[in-house]
């Protein structure tokens, strides 16, 4: 198979490769397009159909995914656009294409590139020069070309405190393993794995060893009744598996129950079927106090030092939680995504709760289209009205409806860029307040 000169051209592909991967398309079902393309770039199967290690069968199944999703599209009489959340922009900026040449040359080449305008390079590799391995002359080459991206500096270095990844019971746009490579690839520095069924320190002990520990990867616990509740002995278990973050009940909330009147998401639901009704939601409050239950939890995260996340309770829930944590000698307090539509905490409690120590998390996830509740400039408006010194960026990112995580991050950096938030704004919210929380070295 050889695809002529063009637009998106790919190189000839042999047709031993051509019968290896027809064991991954031919009778399966068009609409299983994400499963099949990363069946496809699995880097075992990557192995198995090329025969070596570490190349990607991107100019393959690029062709593949776009023909599956052209099917998806003419089985449901739709635009493939609107299967997939609605038309994102009305342009699509083209890359600019540099050839095989020595490093130094494709270097300068790059920098002419992006004076001219050009906004993104695509640059062929490969490890045919002696005085440099392939990897050495694809970290010079990215290095380069990062530094004359604002939004890819800021990205490097950069850490995500809320992530959700497969394995999970809603569909997530890629699982722990690709998240960690793809924060990798862009020099990432960590990333945290939130699931709303169980507890993740472990998955994130393996992935970060998958990864050569080269980006950390650290687990917590959602307070859920997937995992009892207020359950201490499944916090205990968390923490001395090293969790870092014990986040209060998400759709197990008794205020998530009240907006959404389910233990789900409007725009998404759980894989299989609905998760047994409950009637009755969790709450801290109980008869004028906390949830003796709770008060232990909170007891058990001061002790580990670990970071307590508000989730969905609401504001009046979220202020004695945090009066209580501070009482009993919590140190680390995450009031999660004040903005999303569960919590909708007003600025002036926002800025109550900074004052006593809390960070804000301001998460991208507000506004994409499924999730909307505000516009990029009311955000940005609301973290100078705190203070970036009280918060974190993270993303909330997992949904399939959504950029990938990595990428969710780079475009909210750059929506705050271009919406008046300066890179030292960036910095501190980015690196410097998620490395305090987590026990990271500060970077300068």
């Amino acid at each position: 198979m050889k695809v002529s000169p063009g637009w998106g051209s790919a190189g000839p592909i042999n047709s031993g490769t051509v019968r290896s991967l027809r064991k991954y398309i031919v009778g399966r079902d068009p609409f299983d397009a994400n499963p099949i393309e990363r069946e496809i770039n699995n880097p075992g199967n990557v192995r198995t159909i090329l025969g070596h290690f570490g190349t990607r069968l991107l100019n393959v199944t690029g062709g593949i995914s776009m023909a599956l999703w052209d099917i998806i599209g003419k089985a449901c009489g739709q635009p493939v656009c609107k299967l997939i959340g609605g038309r994102y922009r009305e342009r699509v900026e083209t890359r600019y294409w540099s050839c095989v040449k020595r490093p130094e040359d494709q270097a300068e080449e790059a920098v002419k590139a992006v004076k001219s305008g050009w906004k993104a390079l695509k640059i062929k590799l490969v490890p045919s020069f002696s005085e440099k391995s392939f990897w050495t002359i694809g970290t010079d080459l990215h290095v380069r070309c990062t530094e004359m991206r604002t939004d890819l500096e800021l990205l490097r270095g950069a850490i995500d405190m809320h992530v959700h990844s497969a394995p999970d019971l809603f569909a997530r746009s890629c699982d722990h393993l690709e998240l960690a490579l793809d924060a990798l690839q862009h020099g990432m520095r960590a990333v945290a794995l939130k699931c709303h069924f169980a507890m993740t320190p472990f998955r994130a002990a393996v992935v970060e060893r998958a990864v050569s520990g080269d980006v950390k990867v650290f687990g917590g616990i959602v307070l859920n009744h997937a995992v009892g509740g207020f359950n201490p002995y499944a916090v205990d278990a968390a923490l001395k598996a090293g969790a870092k973050i014990v986040w209060m009940p998400t759709i197990s909330a008794a205020n998530h129950l009240k907006h959404y009147g389910f233990g789900a998401y409007k725009a998404q639901r759980v894989l299989g079927g609905d998760l047994l009704p409950f009637k009755e939601g969790l709450t801290p409050l109980k008869g004028g106090g906390i949830v003796a239950e709770l008060s232990q939890i909170l007891g058990l995260i001061a002790d580990a030092n670990a970071i307590l996340g508000t989730s969905h309770f609401s504001v009046e829930e979220s202020k004695v939680l945090v009066e209580e944590a501070k009482r009993v000698g919590v140190k680390k307090i995450v009031v999660t995504h004040p903005e999303f539509e569960v919590v909708n905490m007003p600025v002036k409690d926002q800025i109550e709760l900074a004052r006593k120590g809390a960070y804000m998390e301001r998460t991208i996830l507000p506004v994409t289209p499924m999730w909307r509740t505000m516009d990029v400039d009311a955000m940005v408006k609301i973290i100078k009205d705190v203070g970036a010194d009280h918060a974190i960026m993270a993303t909330d990112l997992g949904q399939v409806h959504n950029p990938k995580p990595v990428e969710g991050y780079r475009m909210f950096i750059q929506m705050l860029l271009e919406k008046g938030m300066t890179p030292q704004e960036i910095e501190v919210m980015a690196k410097t307040n998620p490395a305090r929380l987590l026990d990271l070295e500060l970077q300068t």
